[in-house]
């Protein structure tokens, strides 16, 4: 949990990135009437396109995240780094604002939904078998991850004060950050242990089954026919 609110602390990082990108194009939009509503409108779009692409994805592959949470969930973070990329190239491409916004929108929309969608299957693993305490599991997660959540934005802006808001230094920043991020969800993901078989692991088992009956097939044919 403690890795999951890591992923969480540098997305603030590349989210303060942004919002400092963002709040120039909009300051420099509102100089006029006709442009102040033109960018409300544009960041109202931006936000409605990310909520209907969630509600498409969700009905579309919801199904197929308890089979296989953990894949789910190193691709959520993926996908979420994409997205802070596109909000940071904002900053590089105010005149693009629209279309790399919605983009990056939707694509923290969805990583956002499949991170909820698979944390309680990761939460589940942390079950001594016992007793049904995944509340209890899901109450001290979602409190680690708003700790780590506060850390990060106090980090994020000593650390935007410390390098500016250049363009170089913006980028620069977000890369390591984001690499740091990916890493640790990867190590996380690793941690957890499933007690159940999906298709996959059910695969993996049977074909070393059916290949270790290849390889003593003349031993125990032999032990058979002695019999």
């Amino acid at each position: 949990s403690l890795l999951m609110g890591l992923g969480l602390q540098t997305a603030k990082h590349h989210r303060k990135a942004a919002t400092v990108a963002t709040t120039a194009v909009a300051t420099t939009a509102t100089a006029t009437a006709t442009l102040g509503l033109s960018a409300a409108f544009n960041w109202v779009l931006k936000d409605a396109l990310g909520k209907i692409v969630r509600m498409i994805w969700a009905s579309k592959m919801g199904r197929k995240f308890d089979p296989d949470a953990k894949r789910w969930r190193y691709r959520s973070s993926l996908l979420f780094a994409l997205g802070n990329g596109l909000e940071v190239m904002t900053y590089v491409c105010p005149s693009l604002f629209l279309i790399l916004a919605a983009t990056a929108n939707a694509c923290k929309q969805i990583s956002m939904l499949t991170s909820s969608a698979t944390r309680n299957a990761l939460y589940n693993s942390f079950r001594d078998g016992t007793r049904e305490n995944i509340g209890d599991i899901t109450a001290k997660g979602e409190a680690q991850i708003a700790f780590v959540d506060l850390f990060g934005i106090a980090s994020g802006v000593c650390l935007s004060r410390a390098i500016g808001t250049s363009v170089r230094s913006v980028i620069s920043i977000w890369i390591a950050l984001q690499i740091l991020d990916v890493f640790c969800v990867y190590k996380e993901i690793r941690a957890v242990v499933f007690r159940m078989l999906n298709f996959e692991r059910l695969w993996i088992v049977v074909n070393q089954f059916i290949n270790d009956i290849y390889e003593n097939e003349d031993q125990y044919f032999f032990i058979n026919g002695s019999s």
